[in-house]
């Protein structure tokens, strides 16, 4: 008995399918047949060729599904989308009730008017929509919506001015290509581009879209035709351009300055600053095939560029004379008491260069014997043979005038009158040995004015280069 219950449960289930399956065929056969009656009764008579009306109004809009590419060198954007064109034509306009609820019809050229839209920038030529596979879509308000689609390549005016950092606008220049604007009047659907959906590219981003309307007159001035301008705005990725040409350049600039710390003595110096202009000029070079091409501006990079490379062969000048300074010293010429002291007065004090430990001067204070402050070098002493000669000069040489008047001036005078020249040379030398102390002027070799002309260098170039930099990150984020 279970088994007989199953089996005729089974043949319920086979009969319940059928009848669904005759229902949807008779449904179907029935839709099939009034929008057969539907096609019928709408194309019969009806000519491709001719307007549905006088002035026909036509809107479009443009869907982009994704940024192929931009290639900077020929200036061309490849995007791929489609236009949604839209527009009345009454012939196609019917009661629904009429024919079985059909609500929608599909057809092709053949048998449905469209208007003859091109793309004006196209590169290869001008392109015409014209897909003889793609269906119009008409509803019961004689609506027609049509879809051409593809992968469409137009020329863009590039601006490379802040490459990396780089932002271009490209845009499609949609028109119809035979009526004017008498008999077709195109308009945008939308304010936008729709993006919603969209596929960026690796290296840029769509970041805004727009339209715009543009009227212009045919080439013999005749008839008006409106454009279509559907407009991209586009930013690079800088990020890879940064880490891969920008930083290590700047590092190479950097690394330049290692030249003025490697001691005078090595012969190397020269080479490591040649080695460093080479891979900066590699460097360029690459920058070079970068850049985009643009109509009279210069990339600010390549600016930036430029002006390290010439600090780089600052730099190589700098070392030369460095090492000619050093080959001085191995050939042991002298160096003038006049450089000397231009060496001491200037270029020590600039780069707080000492050499060994300071040398000291005996400073006299004034006094009635020595009324005038001189200098000494220290432990020196006085000859005899010269000892008639400082008494001498002492003795032409009056003392200033006291403050106390005429007496202690007198005493002073009668007190030189009365020395003897031994009393002299005791004085000179306990003076020597007994008052303060000053800095002499210290004797300074080829080397060590190499060392001062290297460590002055360090501070000048690496300020230099600091200051490029800052003024081209200022530029490109401001």
């Amino acid at each position: 008995m279970p088994h007989v219950k199953m089996k005729n449960k089974t043949w319920i289930v086979h009969i319940l399918l059928l009848t669904l399956q005759l229902s949807l065929h008779v449904c179907g056969s029935t839709y099939n047949a009034n929008s057969k009656n539907l096609f019928n009764a709408l194309t019969n008579g009806y000519n491709v060729n001719i307007r549905p009306d006088s002035n026909v109004p036509v809107s479009v809009s443009f869907t982009a599904s994704s940024v192929n590419d931009l290639d900077i060198g020929t200036g061309q954007l490849s995007v791929t989308g489609w236009f949604s064109v839209s527009w009345i034509d009454s012939v196609f306009t019917w009661d629904p009730s009429s024919y079985g609820n059909v609500n929608y019809l599909f057809l092709t050229k053949e048998y449905c008017w469209r208007p003859q839209l091109a793309i004006d920038n196209s590169v290869d030529e001008l392109k015409i929509l014209n897909d003889d596979t793609q269906q119009m879509r008409v509803d019961e308000h004689g609506i027609v919506l049509w879809e051409p689609g593809g992968v469409f390549t137009v020329l863009c005016d590039v601006d490379g001015t802040y490459f990396p950092y780089d932002k271009q606008t490209c845009y499609l220049s949609l028109s119809s290509a035979v009526y004017d604007n008498m008999e077709v009047t195109l308009s945008h659907y939308s304010t936008t581009i729709k993006t919603d959906n969209i596929i960026n590219n690796a290296e840029w981003k769509v970041f805004d879209t727009s339209t715009e309307t543009e009227n212009q007159l045919d080439g013999r001035n005749e008839h008006s035709k409106t454009l279509l301008r559907f407009t991209f705005k586009l930013e690079r990725n800088s990020s890879f351009y940064v880490w891969t040409l920008l930083l290590p350049y700047f590092m190479l600039s950097c690394l330049g300055l290692v030249v003025f710390i490697l001691p005078p003595t090595k012969g190397e110096k020269s080479s490591f600053s040649l080695t460093i202009i080479f891979l900066v000029v590699i460097f360029f070079i690459i920058f070079s095939t970068l850049t985009p091409i643009s109509k009279g501006k210069f990339p600010a990079v390549g600016i930036y560029f430029i002006l390290l490379l010439i600090v780089n062969i600052l730099e190589l000048m700098v070392t030369v004379l460095v090492e000619r300074l050093n080959r001085n010293d191995k050939e042991e010429r002298p160096v003038s008491a006049k450089l000397q002291r231009i060496v001491y007065v200037l270029f020590a004090r600039i780069s707080c260069y000492r050499k060994g430990s300071p040398e000291a001067h005996a400073e006299f204070s004034e006094s009635p014997l020595y009324p005038r402050r001189f200098s000494m070098p220290k432990n020196t002493r006085v000859s005899p043979s010269s000892l008639p000669q400082i008494k001498s000069s002492a003795s032409m040489t009056p003392p200033p005038r006291p403050r106390n008047g005429h007496q202690v001036f007198d005493r002073i005078n009668s007190a030189q009158s009365t020395r003897t020249t031994s009393d002299v040379s005791t004085d000179v030398s306990n003076a020597s040995s007994t008052l303060p102390l000053q800095m002499t002027i210290p004797e300074y070799s080829w080397k060590d004015i190499a060392c001062m002309v290297d460590r002055i260098s360090l501070v000048i170039f690496f300020v230099l280069v600091l200051l490029l930099t800052s003024i081209f990150i200022v530029i490109f984020y401001l």
